[in-house]
């Protein structure tokens, strides 16, 4: 007569202790009760998915053996169950955006541009995030958005991806101004 712990449980953090005896009551370990000659032991083995940033869903799953009518050759005996646990990020920092960023261009064409990047407040949760930015002049898409712009503004709005599907986006005017001097023909 086997009790299985509970299943469905969302733990917050980015790498919370998930052992049984840390979980909730509950959701803890399988409870059996068995006859006189009931010689029951319990293992587990977690199935770890990652999906982004500190979000990742384990599937825990219990075997009991009941070493009495155990028989290796049908697996009669072994009994099994899936526990899901959910682990997502509840506490997302916000991000430091850089302050817009001006530069003169004297060729009539743009001009190179170093972006200071976003900052991420170290917290608990600060080593699992991805930093991205949408510009079309920036050599990478990731934290630095430094490139070759051409004149006048470009907005750039860079993502920090916590995982778990959250999300904090700023944004940057990049802006570079034509100081080319005129040229008189005569």
């Amino acid at each position: 007569n086997i009790t299985w712990p509970l299943t469905g449980l969302e733990v917050s953090g980015c790498n919370p202790d998930l052992s049984p005896y840390s979980l909730p009551a509950g959701y803890q370990q399988p409870t059996w009760t068995g006859g006189q000659c009931a010689m029951i032991g319990s293992s587990y083995t977690d199935k770890v998915f990652y999906f982004s940033g500190a979000c990742k869903k384990v599937v825990r799953e219990w075997e009991l053996i009941n070493c009495c009518d155990f028989n290796v050759y049908t697996g009669e005996g072994i009994f099994r169950f899936f526990q899901e646990i959910d682990v997502t990020v509840s506490d997302v920092p916000q991000v430091i955006c850089p302050s817009d960023v001006t530069v003169e261009s004297y060729d009539c064409v743009g001009s190179y541009v170093t972006v200071p990047g976003i900052e991420v407040p170290n917290t608990e949760c600060s080593d699992a995030v991805t930093i991205m930015n949408d510009s079309p002049y920036a050599l990478n898409g990731g934290a630095d958005a430094s490139g070759n712009y051409p004149i006048g503004t470009t907005t750039v709005t860079f993502t920090a991806d916590y995982g778990c599907w959250q999300k904090t986006m700023c944004q940057v005017d990049v802006t570079v101004t034509d100081n080319t001097t005129p040229t008189p023909y005569c």
